[in-house]
């Protein structure tokens, strides 16, 4: 605390420990700013203080009043006896200190500057000049980003003597360079990153092992690492010294990448398409779907290519490569929820219609001709007609009742339900047809028929799929690089098919689907592409539909547009039909909105 000029007789004050500068001297006083911020009306700042005779110390100098024992008036003058001294050391702040207190090649990015003195503010240069107290403030590590630099600071502290400037030189070292991917063991070729944290850093490297100087090739881009070795890198900027030399060893297995699967194994309500792909370029991949590991007379997939996964299986790759280990076993289980089995049919060209050879020339109609070619992208078809134990499962899901699996038109909900229909005509397990009547017993195993248009594509909608287009349909039938003049092949066969001369199941009866496989089947692995039933498909029909075909041919063709004949197309021979002519795959013809016994049809997927 301070006494104030004036104030009254026997009035003690207490100015131990004040100190501050002498800011006026007097004859018999002096005036310290002791931080009290008063003056007198003559613009003196601080706290007068009359000496008692003694000499004031020098303006500009640090005093610390001891105290004063009494104030006592003599006429108009007061008087103080007060004991004061001049202390040069006492209000110096502390010189600052370096840490690291520079050198050469320091490695460390920063310094960190202290103060002893408590409260102190801290300034600095990286200039070489002296600071002042307009030059940036420490409030943290000092980053060292140029080489060489003199750092220089000092501290200020309000009242007190400013500390004598601390001066350090450093040159700075460069971090080691880093690399992305690290070192270690990689099954492909990989390519590295090599980067410095100092900006405007040039990093030489090398790969034979020897450490990097400046005359080693410099790092502009990735490093490509196809084969084992020993990477090694050391960063250069003039003015800092080099990097230590930063080292990691690749190893490039020589094992074949295994291959991947997109998508992978899960359950799915859809057949699924899966490409396979292996990393390793030149790879050859094998693949198997009855659970065994691959060996390399398992069928081939090129990388990026697909496997058609059309019902529930392991499907497992392996690839090899010349001069390299085979991969490891890719496996992964598809769980494909379709009740019936299907076949997927790969995109490509094929010949649609009469082809002119044997049975087709003897038997060929006009609304087969003429051939012509029709491109078609993959899809996937039913294997066999749909049977009754696989439509029976559509009606006890309340398929067949839910006006939603119908067609959009409401002409297919109100001819249902016109005609109260819930099932199928002939749905009977027993049935007796013709004159004279042949009996027989229907299982699950047989196909369900009596089923028109509607019946039909409703259980595909159910199912989530749809009835085959007419293209689809012929060319799952007939073609394997030419189009057959049967399913089997271009002879007719009257056993290779439930037909009216077929002695295995004559007369007025259906067989059990793909009674007649595999010898029999279509290039695709179908069944029943002749005889038993005929299929429904989803064009409509149009007699001379064949002669509006495009230069170059059809792609992905879906029948004529509107309802020409009020009629949908019906394919492949049936139990009744003439042999051989209506069992050719040619042999097309259109089918009324009535139940019959002779129509079935199987559902497709693109």
């Amino acid at each position: 605390m301070g006494v104030a000029d004036g104030e009254g007789l026997n009035n003690i004050g207490l100015l131990t420990c004040t100190t501050g500068r002498v800011t006026s001297v007097g004859p018999d006083h002096f005036y310290i700013d002791d931080g009290s911020g008063l003056s007198d009306t003559s613009g003196h700042v601080g706290l007068k203080v009359e000496a008692g005779g003694s000499v004031p110390p020098a303006q500009g100098a640090y005093v610390r009043v001891l105290g004063i024992s009494a104030c006592f008036r003599d006429g108009e003058n007061l008087h103080r006896l007060i004991r004061a001294t001049q202390v040069d050391e006492f209000g110096t702040v502390a010189t600052p200190t370096f840490d690291p207190d520079g050198g050469d090649c320091i490695s460390e990015q920063s310094v960190t500057i202290h103060c002893a003195t408590e409260g102190a503010t801290i300034r600095y240069t990286v200039n070489g000049d002296e600071p002042t107290e307009s030059d940036p403030i420490v409030s943290g590590a000092v980053p060292l980003d140029v080489s060489p630099l003199t750092l220089k600071a000092k501290a200020w502290k309000a009242g007190w003597i400013p500390s004598n400037v601390t001066s350090a030189d450093y040159s700075l070292k460069l971090p080691n360079p880093t690399f992305s991917p690290p070192g270690g063991t990689y099954s492909l070729p990989v390519s590295v990153t090599i980067s410095c944290a100092t900006a405007g850093a040039t990093i030489y490297y090398t790969t034979d092992g020897s450490n990097p100087t400046e005359s080693d090739p410099v790092v502009s881009g990735p490093i490509p690492v196809d084969a084992s070795l020993t990477l090694k890198a050391r960063a250069f900027k003039e003015g800092w010294c080099a990097s230590d030399t930063e080292s990691a060893d690749y190893v490039i297995s020589e094992i074949v990448a295994t291959p991947t699967f997109e998508p992978d194994g899960g359950t799915y309500s859809s057949p699924q398409l899966v490409t396979v792909t292996c990393a390793t370029t030149g790879a050859t991949i094998h693949y198997t779907t009855n659970g065994n590991d691959p060996t390399e007379s398992d069928d081939q997939v090129v990388s990026g290519d697909k496997v058609p996964v059309g019902h529930s299986l392991t499907l497992k790759a392996r690839a090899w490569k010349n001069g390299l280990d085979p991969s490891a076993v890719k496996s992964a289980t598809y769980a494909i929820d379709i009740p019936y089995e299907i076949a997927y049919i790969p995109p490509g060209d094929f010949l649609m219609g009469n082809s002119g050879v044997g049975d087709d020339a003897t038997y060929g109609r006009g609304n087969e001709l003429p051939q012509h070619w029709v491109y078609l992208s993959g899809y996937w078809i039913g294997k066999h007609h749909i049977t009754r134990g696989e439509y029976r499962q559509f009606m006890d899901d309340g398929g067949y009742s839910d006006p939603a699996y119908w067609s959009t038109s409401t002409e297919a909900w109100a001819w249902k339900e016109a005609n109260n229909r819930t099932q199928p005509d002939w749905w009977e397990t027993s049935q007796c047809w013709g004159s004279p009547p042949g009996c027989f017993d229907q299982t699950d195993d047989h196909p369900v028929l009596g089923v028109i248009f509607y019946e039909a594509e409703a259980f595909c909608k159910w199912a989530g799929g749809e009835l085959p287009t007419e293209a689809q349909w012929e060319k799952a039938a007939r073609w394997d690089g030419h189009p057959r003049v049967y399913p089997w092949g271009d002879t007719w066969n009257p056993e290779c098919s439930n037909n009216w001369d077929d002695s295995t199941y004559p007369g007025y009866q259906t067989a059990p689907v793909c009674s007649y496989s595999p010898d029999c089947d279509s290039p695709y692995g179908l069944c029943d592409m002749a005889g038993n039933l005929s299929d429904w498909c989803a064009d409509w029909y149009q007699a001379d539909y064949y002669s509006l075909t495009p230069p170059g041919g059809w792609v992905d063709p879906k029948g004529p547009y509107g309802n020409p004949e009020n009629r949908r197309v019906i394919r492949g021979g049936d139990w009744g039909g003439t042999a051989p002519d209506e069992q050719r795959c040619a042999y097309r013809h259109g089918g009324h909105f009535a139940p019959t016994t002779t129509r079935g049809f199987r559902v497709a997927y693109d």
